[in-house]
């Protein structure tokens, strides 16, 4: 098998994990309106429904390791892929949500509306498009979800919870993979 197939393969896996993460959100989310509507009084059918409901969509963590597994071993090869992948040498720097890395942009949440103390990557969008998977070594697998006013082309700037987690990333060349749709 190439390396081109191959890294479909991971491109196509890590898509199925982003959107096996949503469901679990939504569940989580159900899950919680379920409860909700418990401590509500005169909802006892429309609650016994929801729960129903929830309980057809809820998926265990080995249940979701299954599903990863399956679409990976689907014959992928036999298909035209549908990413490309470049391998680029780009300096990385790393920056924290709060005021002292984004200033009057520090709202707790990415341009994209992603919530900014969680893992990602600025990048620049003209260079790299927006939800691109981009594999960073050493930071992990990450989608494209903000952008800063430095971060031009071949720089990309990793998001920390913490200012010292940032510091402590430093300033790195490295090969990063990119994972774009066509």
């Amino acid at each position: 098998m190439s390396n081109e197939i191959r890294e479909c393969k991971i491109a196509f896996g890590v898509m199925a994990v982003m959107a096996i993460v949503m469901t679990v959100m939504f569940c989580v989310a159900l899950s919680e309106a379920v409860d909700i509507a418990k401590d509500s009084a005169g909802w006892k059918d429309e609650c016994e429904l929801l729960q129903t409901k929830f309980n057809q969509y809820k998926l265990t963590h080995k249940d979701t390791n299954v599903m990863i597994r399956e679409y990976l071993e689907s014959n992928i090869e036999d298909k035209e892929p549908q990413v490309s992948y470049d391998s680029i040498l780009m300096k990385v720097t790393a920056y924290c949500p709060g005021e002292c890395c984004c200033g009057k942009y520090a709202d707790g949440q990415t341009s994209q509306g992603v919530d900014a103390y969680t893992k990602g990557v600025a990048v620049d969008p003209s260079f790299i498009p927006y939800e691109s998977v981009i594999n960073i070594p050493g930071y992990g697998v990450v989608a494209a979800d903000d952008c800063g006013g430095v971060i031009k082309d071949t720089k990309l700037d990793v998001r920390f919870p913490t200012h010292q987690e940032a510091l402590n990333w430093g300033v790195r060349y490295l090969m990063v993979g990119v994972y774009r749709s066509r």
